[in-house]
C-alpha cells in the first residue's frame, strides 16, 4: 500500500513524458520543411528564378549604386544566403518571368524574424507602406500578419521583373528566401505555427514537470532545468517573432536587447544545469571551472545588454555561445563513449547540440544546403526535451525508489527501537514508582524541616531586631555620659593647666580613654550598620575632600602630629562623609597609636583622572609580611600589638566602607629599609547611584 502512494509526482511525470513523445512524433510527421519542399516544387519555376547576392560590409551602397552594378558583380546563391561579415548588409537581386499559365500573385517571405532591417525594391522603386520594417521596429509596420517579413509581388505574365532586397544584420547570420503562392504560403504558415505551438507547449509542460520534481525531491538540477525551459520558451517566442506578433504588436521596445537578455540568462542557467547533469565537478573538473567562467560572462553580458546595448555585444555573445556549444558537444561525445552513467544524458543533448552546430555552419556560409535554419533549434530542442525529460523522470523515479527503500529501512528501525523503548519504559516506570515513594517521604521530611527553619529564621530576625534596638539604646546611654565626661575634662584642662600642671596628664588620660570608648562605640555601631544595611543605607553627598580632611584633622588633632598634604584645587567626590570620616579616623588612630610620639603621620590626597587616592603613612614598627593578608579581617589583631588597647575593627571597617563606595584599601610595600605602614584608599570620583 505504501509503494502505490510513494511517488505520485513520478507517476504523473511518466504519463506527461509519454504524452510529450506522442506529440513530438506527430509534430515531426507534419514538419514545415516538408510542406515548404512540396510548395516550392509546385509553385516555383526554378528555371526562371535567379538569386544573386552582393556583400556590403560597410553599409555604404545606395539603391541607385546597386541598380547601376551589373549582374557580374553579384554572386550566385540558392534559396539560403549568409552574411560573410558581422553586422553588415546584403543586397539580393532576383528576376522573375512567370509563364503565361502561372499565377501572377506571389508572396516573398524572408526568415528568420530577427533580421535588423529589410527593404524591397522593384525596378529600383521602394515597395513599402512608408513604415520601416525589421526586428527592432513595431510589428504593426508590416504589411502581412506573419512572424517573418512578407511582401506581395504582382507579376505580369511573360514579363521580366527585377527585384532588389536590402538586408541588414546584427551579426553574421543566414537568411532563407521563400517565393510561394498565397495558398502554399497559407499552408506553410499554418503548419509552422501549429508546430511552434506544440513545441512551446512541450517546453512549458517540461518546465511544469521539472517544477513538480523539484518540489517533491528538492533537487537543484530540476529547478535549474525548469527555469531553463521557461527562458528557452521566452527566447524562442522573441527570436521567432511570435512575441512581437501576438503579445506586443504596437510596442516600440528593443526586441533585440530583450532577445539577447533572455538568451544570456538562458545560457547562464542552462550551463549551471549542465554542471550537475554531467557531473562536471567529478568527471570534468577543468571544464567545471570553465563553466563557471561562462556563467559569470553571461551574467555580465546580460547586465551590459540592459544598460548599454552596444552592437559589439551581439558579436561577443555569438563567439561566447559558439565556444560553449563546442565545449559541451565535446563533453557529450566523451561522456557517450567513456561514462556509462552519463550516456543517456549525452544522447538527450546531442540533437540540440547538433542543431546548434548546423546553425553555426549555416551562419558562416558552410551550410547553404540546410533549409529554414531558425527551425533547427525547435526541432533539436523538441527531441532534446522528450529524451531529457524521460531521463529526468527516470532519475526522479529512482530517487523515489531510493526514498521508499530508505523509509522502509527507517520504519523497520523505528519499530525495533519502539519495542526496545517500550520494555525500557516499563522497567523505568517500576523504578520511578519506587523512587516516587521514597521521594514523597523525603518531601514530607523536608517540609517539616522547612517549617522548623522558618520558625528559627523568624526567631533569629526577632533577636537581631532586639539586638539592634538594644545596641542603639546602649550607644545612646553611653554617648551621653562620655560626652559629659569629655566636656568636664576639657574644662578642667583649661582651668587647671596653669595652676596645677601636674594634673594635666591625668586629665589627658581621662580624655584619651573617653575618646577610645567613643571610637569603640562608633566602630561597633558602624559594623552593625554595614552588616545589616550595607550600601543601601549610604548617605551620598558631593563633598569637598580637602575641607573634610582639614575639619577632621585640625592642627591640634593628635597633638599636632598630623601632616596634611592637600592639592591647591578642591577635589569634590560623591561619598558618605560620616562613614569616610570613621574609616580615615580609624587608620589615623592606628598610626598614632603604633608609631613613636616624635614622628609625624603623613596624610596625602590627590586625583588621577576619574579616581581619588588618599595615603596615610606612619613610621611605626610595620606589619609582618606573613600577616598582611589577615589585617583586614574582622576582630584580627597582630601578635606584636596585643599589649595595646584596640578592638580589631578599624581596618575591617575602613576596607568595608571603601569597597561599598566602589574602591579599595591596600597596604603598600615599604620602600627600602624604612619601617612603617602606608595605607592607600582608592575610589571613583563620581558614583552611579
Amino acid at each position: 500500500m505504501i509503494r502505490k502512494n510513494a511517488a505520485p509526482a513520478v507517476q504523473i511525470g511518466r504519463w506527461l513524458v509519454i504524452l510529450i513523445m506522442a506529440l513530438g512524433t506527430w509534430a515531426n510527421a507534419q514538419s514545415p520543411a516538408q510542406i515548404l519542399s512540396e510548395s516550392m516544387s509546385a509553385a516555383v519555376n526554378t528555371d526562371n528564378l535567379s538569386l544573386l547576392v552582393l556583400e556590403d560590409p560597410a553599409r555604404a551602397l545606395t539603391i541607385e549604386q546597386v541598380m547601376a552594378l551589373p549582374d557580374s558583380r553579384f554572386e550566385q546563391a540558392s534559396g539560403t544566403v549568409s552574411s560573410a561579415t558581422r553586422g553588415g548588409r546584403l543586397w539580393l537581386r532576383f528576376c522573375l518571368q512567370p509563364d503565361d499559365d502561372a499565377p501572377t500573385e506571389w508572396l516573398l517571405a524572408l526568415l528568420p524574424a530577427y533580421i535588423e532591417h529589410v527593404e524591397l525594391y522593384r525596378q529600383g522603386q521602394l515597395i513599402s507602406s512608408g513604415k520601416k520594417q525589421g526586428f527592432a521596429y513595431p510589428f504593426s509596420n508590416r504589411e502581412y500578419d506573419y512572424r517573418g517579413f512578407v511582401y506581395r509581388l504582382n507579376l505580369t505574365p511573360s514579363a521580366l521583373t527585377t527585384y532588389d532586397v536590402k538586408l541588414e544584420f546584427y551579426n553574421r547570420q543566414s537568411t532563407d528566401v521563400l517565393l510561394l503562392t498565397t495558398e502554399a504560403f497559407q499552408r506553410f504558415m499554418a503548419t509552422e505555427y501549429v508546430t511552434y505551438g506544440l513545441y512551446l507547449g512541450m517546453v512549458l509542460l517540461a518546465a511544469l514537470i521539472n517544477f513538480i520534481f523539484w518540489y517533491r525531491l528538492r533537487d537543484r538540477d530540476y529547478l535549474l532545468y525548469a527555469l531553463s525551459m521557461l527562458l528557452l520558451g521566452a527566447f524562442s517566442s522573441i527570436s521567432g517573432g511570435y512575441a512581437s506578433q501576438f503579445m506586443f504588436p504596437n510596442a516600440e521596445f528593443s526586441a533585440p536587447i530583450l532577445m539577447m537578455l533572455n538568451l544570456t540568462l538562458f545560457c547562464a542557467v542552462f550551463t549551471a544545469f549542465l554542471q550537475g547533469a554531467f557531473l562536471l565537478r567529478s568527471y570534468y573538473r577543468c571544464i567545471y571551472y570553465v563553466s563557471w567562467g561562462y556563467i559569470a560572462a553571461y551574467l555580465v553580458m546580460a547586465v551590459l545588454f540592459v544598460v548599454a546595448g552596444w552592437r559589439w555585444l551581439f558579436i561577443a555573445n555569438s563567439v561566447l555561445t559558439s565556444s560553449a556549444i563546442l565545449v559541451f558537444l565535446f563533453v557529450s561525445l566523451h561522456a557517450l563513449v567513456r561514462h556509462r552513467v552519463l550516456r543517456f544524458y549525452a544522447v538527450a543533448f546531442l540533437p540540440l547540440q547538433i542543431a546548434l552546430v548546423l546553425i553555426i555552419l549555416k551562419a558562416v556560409g558552410l551550410g547553404s544546403w540546410i533549409p529554414l535554419a531558425d527551425h533547427l533549434p525547435n526541432i533539436g530542442g523538441l527531441i532534446h526535451v522528450v529524451l531529457l525529460n524521460f531521463a529526468l523522470a527516470r532519475r526522479a523515479w529512482q530517487a523515489e525508489q531510493d526514498k521508499f527503500a530508505a523509509k522502509e529501512a527507517l520504519l523497520q528501525q523505528v519499530t525495533t527501537h519502539n519495542l526496545e523503548l517500550e520494555s525500557k519504559v516499563q522497567a523505568r516506570t517500576r523504578d520511578l514508582g519506587y523512587a516516587n515513594s521514597a521521594l514523597t517521604e523525603e518531601v514530607e521530611q523536608r517540609v517539616a524541616i522547612e517549617v522548623k527553619l522558618r520558625e528559627s529564621l523568624a526567631n533569629e530576625q526577632l533577636a537581631l531586631q532586639t539586638q539592634k534596638e538594644f545596641v542603639a539604646m546602649v550607644s545612646h546611654e553611653f554617648r551621653s555620659p562620655l560626652a559629659v565626661i569629655d566636656m568636664v575634662a576639657q574644662n578642667l584642662h583649661v582651668q587647671l593647666n596653669q595652676r596645677f600642671p601636674e594634673v594635666v596628664p591625668r586629665i589627658q588620660r581621662i580624655r584619651n580613654n573617653t575618646e577610645r570608648l567613643t571610637t569603640l562605640m562608633n566602630n561597633c555601631l558602624t559594623s552593625e550598620r554595614l552588616a545589616t544595611d550595607g550600601a543601601r543605607d549610604l548617605k551620598w553627598q558631593s563633598v569637598d575632600l580637602c575641607q573634610l580632611l582639614q575639619k577632621l584633622f585640625s592642627f591640634d588633632y593628635g597633638q599636632g602630629r598630623i601632616e596634611l598634604v592637600l592639592p591647591t584645587a578642591p577635589i569634590v567626590s560623591d561619598v558618605d562623609p560620616e562613614l569616610f570620616a570613621i574609616a580615615w579616623v580609624n587608620v589615623v588612630e592606628n598610626a598614632l597609636k603604633y608609631s613613636p610620639e616624635d614622628t609625624k603621620i603623613l596624610v596625602q590626597l590627590c586625583q588621577a583622572e576619574s579616581q581619588v587616592y588618599l595615603q596615610i603613612s606612619d613610621r611605626g614598627p610595620g606589619i609582618d609580611p606573613n600577616l598582611q593578608d589577615k589585617i583586614f579581617d574582622k576582630f584580627y589583631r597582630a601578635p606584636n600589638v596585643q599589649t595595646q588597647p584596640g578592638s580589631g575593627l578599624g581596618l575591617y571597617l575602613a576596607k568595608t566602607i571603601v569597597e561599598q563606595h566602589g574602591g579599595t584599601v591596600t597596604l603598600l610595600p615599604s620602600e627600602g629599609a624604612e619601617l612603617g605602614c602606608c595605607f592607600q584608599f582608592q575610589w571613583p570620583v563620581t558614583q552611579s547611584r
